[in-house]
């Protein structure tokens, strides 16, 4: 449950472009509605959130003759069998984000975030929709492979 409202979360969160640690904290009130924020509340009943971000750069690798995997030298496919293998991690990792994420959509009628000027917000019905139309194609693109 945790899980699946933490990678909900990461779709808000994501402003840098290298990891950053963020620590969000949940907690649900006397109307059974789920909150979500960067801010500690003022009460104690309340969970806390670490997660990891992630953002892709826009970093181009020099095309270079002289580069191990052009020379045919072993140490370049071993390169390359580390670089496969994490790009299936972080493709498994979105593929359970994605699940995560349509479950808590699913599971919870009104979602709370708070967005990147700190005000609390709550998802529309239309943006629950949109939300969900999202992570539910990310589940295919990444957990149909």
């Amino acid at each position: 449950m945790q899980k699946t409202i933490a990678s909900l979360l990461t779709i808000y969160f994501v402003t840098s472009a290298v990891a950053q640690n963020v620590t969000v904290y949940r907690w649900v009130d006397k109307n059974n509605v789920v909150h979500f924020s960067q801010h500690q509340p003022n009460h104690n009943d309340y969970t806390e959130l670490s997660l990891s971000v992630f953002n892709k750069t826009n970093t181009k690798l020099p095309k270079d003759d002289k580069s191990p995997a052009a020379s045919g030298n072993s140490k370049g496919t071993q390169g390359n069998v580390n670089t496969n293998s994490t790009k299936v991690d972080a493709t498994k990792s979105k593929c359970d984000e994605a699940k995560a994420n349509v479950a808590t959509l699913k599971n919870h009628d009104n979602i709370q975030y708070t967005d990147e000027n700190g005000q609390v917000q709550v998802l529309t019905e239309l943006e629950k929709k949109q939300q969900l139309a999202i992570n539910e194609k990310q589940v295919e693109v990444y957990c149909d492979i």
